[in-house]
């Protein structure tokens, strides 16, 4: 695990097993930073190409939040973290001593409860053996059916590859979205849509509801903490969409308590965002890329990804 005192109120850490985090110095000699859910918080929001901060007034909603996540949510994001790990045909190596906070799961036995029951009850995986597999570390392959799972349906008038973005619609902002979002999204194969370039003569307020309601998944930067913005982003997770938190870096003090917890893509400038924009809807987002016909049907897929190096992590939980 690699550490640095990011500024006299934070140190930030980046270990194997939780990802990238950072701990307030005032509680960095708290017992309760060791709590497996913990280690899912940091993990999961490293994940979405954030990093959260523990603090003293956020480590107990963190715990209890990821405490009571359930067993068929783990399952879910099982899988969809075997999903986001490549494409259909491509087998993908699976640490479960590492990547058990990845999906919310407090040891690596639990983990593998829940790729068992993806690969021998429910077919959405199949696991397989190599010379390279070895104890902690495991080859997986999505099934069709897993695919189909996760991606969302046609039916329910949802359109596939559209992007919401909700974001302020302040001329400071116009670099981030132009230089950032605007060419970021598509590089990660789906196309941004912001409610202040539709041509519809319905009223705002109905037209971003609709614009929700169809697009795969939702993009929301809070910089500027528009009330707006985390309504739509509310609204968004309570259809069920997948949102990607974003916030400029000097903007992330400032979110709302019951949003703060959570991986946010945190950026400095357009370039920076672009990047990290394209990174987090690809380790995120399913997608439906040209080519995945053939993966599926008997085209090649990509090389097999290289062995991971098997290291003990540390950080919280651990």
């Amino acid at each position: 695990m690699k550490s640095e005192l990011s500024s006299s109120e934070s140190a930030s850490f980046e270990c194997q097993r939780c990802g990238r985090y950072a701990v307030a110095t005032a509680i960095l000699n708290e017992p309760l930073l060791c709590n497996p859910y913990l280690s899912a918080a940091a993990r999961q929001g490293s994940e979405s190409g954030g990093r959260i901060t523990i603090e003293a007034s956020n480590v107990q909603g963190l715990i209890e939040l990821h405490r009571r996540t359930t067993v068929a949510s783990r399952v879910d994001k099982a899988l969809r973290y075997l999903a986001s790990k490549g494409r259909p045909g491509t087998p993908i190596w699976i640490n479960t001593d590492l990547d058990f906070p990845a999906v919310g799961a407090v040891d690596k036995d639990e983990f593998g409860t829940y790729l068992v029951h993806l690969d021998r009850e429910e077919g959405m995986i199949r696991a397989f053996s190599a010379e390279r597999a070895k104890e902690d570390v495991c080859g997986y392959v999505t099934t069709v059916r897993g695919w189909k799972y996760l991606e969302p349906s046609p039916l329910g008038g949802v359109i596939p590859g559209t992007c919401f973005v909700a974001m302020w619609f302040d001329p400071g902002l116009d670099a981030a979205f132009q230089h950032g979002f605007a060419p970021g999204i598509p590089e990660a194969g789906f196309e941004p849509h912001r409610i202040d370039q539709a041509k519809t003569n319905r009223g705002i307020s109905d037209e971003i509801l609709a614009r929700i309601r169809t697009c795969e998944f939702v993009v929301a930067d809070f910089t500027g903490q528009r009330q707006s913005v985390y309504f739509e982003a509310g609204f968004a997770c309570g259809l069920g969409k997948e949102v990607i938190w974003c916030c400029r870096s000097d903007e992330i003090s400032k979110l709302h308590f019951d949003t703060k917890h959570l991986g946010h893509v945190t950026w400095d400038e357009p370039p920076d965002l672009r990047t990290k924009i394209r990174e987090s809807i690809q380790a995120n987002i399913i997608r439906r890329e040209p080519g995945v016909h053939d993966a599926l049907f008997g085209g090649t897929g990509p090389d097999l990804h290289p062995e991971p190096k098997v290291h003990k992590g540390s950080g919280p939980g651990t």
